[in-house]
């Protein structure tokens, strides 16, 4: 019996490290982040896990593994290192070799790992993040946008897709980068770089944008697609030279000083006049960044009309936000839910699975070699959410068994299982949900999550302050079935969802009842970050929220990713009774089974 084969995608070495799967017929047969399974938030490390947890799932062996790709250039980043750190270079890099004996080559150290490779290659940073999204459609031809902090050297590209081309026709480099722009301002605010600009984007809800003029004059506007804009460095330091990514002067500057709570305080513990100075200055960075990207996109669409689809991804993709400024002007978005560096993963998976090289010594222009023509069979993915493992009803119960639980429920079907969560949830419980395939990207889509009902405005600061310990400024989000979503958004919205909404990759402005009825998943600005589940989904949270609706509720739920502050989203079963466990939820249901307070 001849075995099947995968190709394996990579993405590491700097932050989210995450492995990919794809089958022979180009479907993702598995995706997942290496910190589900390390627990350690952001990890950067070798996704050794992450490619045990796709074997296993996959049940295949190190043979199956018939090509990688390797989501970045290494020597090219080693390159950028020297240029722009001139000073420490040297210990930047012998630290990095210390960590990652692969780093040099990685393409040959990683065959090393599977001994039928065919094919290896490393690509391009921003072209892995471009093909994570390319990929996802069955479209011959269209156009992708790129938006992080940096790769290589690129912090913004603009790339055109057809018939297996794929050609980088503009951009920006480093320092001129949104998103280490975005980064420094998240660093002055006093939250973690590539992991707090999320809270920014909440915060700014609460600001007016009295500083984006003084930012917005650092920044020199290009009508030129091959180099957008300029960003000046003279309060900044978007090199990498200083982890602040931004000088001292920058105080004086803006007229505040930055903030430091040492860990000792939170944004609750400040004065209302503090928190609505940094709140300004997050509303700032918000509005600026949203006219720097629209301004990519104007330019590039203006010199590509014709190209059919729309593609977008990179770290600044996951700014909801401005991701609905931008699918008001330019239609629908096909953005990677994962479109972070660990989605560079799948688009690195795809590079090799179509055996993508260089056209030429500069790396801007790239071919199949696989295909006659370079016309490739590009199949829409069937799946881009749910792509990890699921907990199964055996593994929930030998996880019970082993932790001598009592007083828990084993329902006989998910029917059952469903009805009862429903009614728990509408007698006002909060509840942990694991059910199905973990999912892929760093929100939670009704697979990992924390769910309640969005009546009354008590639910949010329970949530926040009992059960994920963080602070009271930052939005819920709600899930609703499709057939509601007319009933929840403004007038003023496109009136059919689009695809980015089944992701949480949006938001919308609610409508008046909305606001009425769900206080406790929309924003201060009306505002809420959605997600759609299609009504004849037979995924469990969909069967969940038409288990709310035959008890003659709306079919909406509060949802928040399982976990407790600073940490990653659950993944097993042990992980979920721990956070059940430190919380305040009221109920687990795993699997088939429910666990309350009186289990352990």
């Amino acid at each position: 019996m001849t075995k099947q084969m995968y190709t394996l995608g990579l993405s590491y070495g700097y932050h989210d490290s995450a492995a990919c799967f794809l089958g022979v017929d180009g479907q993702i047969a598995f995706a997942a982040q290496e910190e589900r399974f390390t627990r350690k938030k952001n990890d950067f490390a070798f996704p050794v896990n992450a490619i045990h947890a796709g074997l296993k799932y996959l049940e295949i062996s190190t043979d199956q593994i018939a090509k990688v790709g390797f989501y970045e250039q290494n020597i090219k980043k080693i390159a950028r290192i020297c240029l722009l750190n001139p000073d420490n270079c040297h210990e930047l890099i012998s630290k990095r070799l210390s960590s990652d004996p692969c780093f040099l080559n990685p393409e040959q150290e990683i065959s090393n790992i599977f001994e039928n490779i065919q094919y290896a290659n490393c690509y391009p940073h921003h072209l892995s993040h471009a093909a994570s999204s390319i990929f996802l459609d069955d479209s011959d031809h269209g156009l992708a946008i790129v938006i992080d902090g940096v790769g290589e050297f690129d912090s913004t590209s603009i790339w055109t897709y057809e018939n297996g081309l794929i050609n980088r026709v503009g951009g920006t480099q480093i320092p001129d980068s949104i998103g280490l722009l975005y980064a420094a301002i998240t660093s002055f605010l006093d939250f973690r770089v590539n992991d707090g600009e999320y809270k920014v984007m909440g915060l700014s809800a609460y600001g007016k944008p009295e500083y984006a003029e003084k930012i917005w004059n650092l920044i020199t506007i290009k009508d030129d697609i091959e180099y957008p804009f300029v960003i000046d460095q003279l309060h900044l330091d978007l090199t990498g030279n200083s982890c602040l990514l931004y000088r001292d002067s920058l105080q004086d500057y803006l007229g505040i000083n930055e903030l430091r709570l040492n860990n000792k305080k939170t944004y609750d513990d400040l004065t209302s006049g503090e928190f609505e100075k940094y709140a300004n200055l997050a509303a700032s960075i918000q509005i600026v960044a949203e006219k720097m990207v629209r301004h990519v996109f104007s330019l590039s669409i203006k010199a590509y009309p014709s190209k059919k689809a729309l593609y977008y991804s990179g770290g600044v993709a996951l700014n909801c936000a401005i991701n609905k400024s931008l699918m008001r002007d330019f239609g629908e978005i096909n953005i990677q839910p994962s479109c972070g560096d660990a989605g560079g993963a799948v688009g690195a998976a795809f590079l090799a699975h179509y055996e993508f090289n260089a056209s030429n010594t500069s790396c801007s222009s790239f071919h199949s070699s696989e295909f006659n023509n370079h016309k490739i069979v590009k199949p829409a993915q069937k799946q881009i959410a749910y792509l990890g493992a699921s907990v199964t009803q055996e593994s929930a119960n030998k996880a019970i068994e082993s932790k001598c639980l009592k007083n828990y429920k084993c329902y006989k079907t998910t029917e059952q299982m469903v009805s009862d969560a429903a009614k728990v949830i509408c007698s006002g419980n909060i509840i942990g949900w694991v059910q199905g395939r973990m999912e892929w990207g760093p929100r939670s889509l009704g697979a990992r999550s924390i769910l309640a009902s969005p009546v009354g405005s008590e639910t949010q600061a329970k949530i926040n302050q009992a059960i994920k310990f963080r602070e009271l400024f930052r939005p819920f989000a709600p899930v609703m079935l499709k057939s509601f979503y007319k009933d929840f958004v403004h007038s003023n919205e496109i009136q059919e969802p689009a695809v980015a909404h089944a992701y949480m990759l949006s938001v919308v402005e609610s409508s008046q009842k909305a606001q009425k009825h769900f206080p406790a998943c929309i924003h201060v600005n009306k505002t809420a970050r959605i997600q759609i589940v299609d009504d004849n989904s037979d995924l469990e949270i969909a069967l969940l929220l038409k288990g709310i609706k035959l008890l003659g509720h709306d079919p909406i739920l509060l949802n928040t990713s399982f976990n407790l502050k600073g940490e990653p989203i659950v993944s097993s079963a042990e992980e979920a009774f721990g956070t059940f466990w430190y919380s305040g939820l009221d109920y687990l249901y795993l699997s088939n089974y429910r666990i309350g307070r009186d289990s352990f």
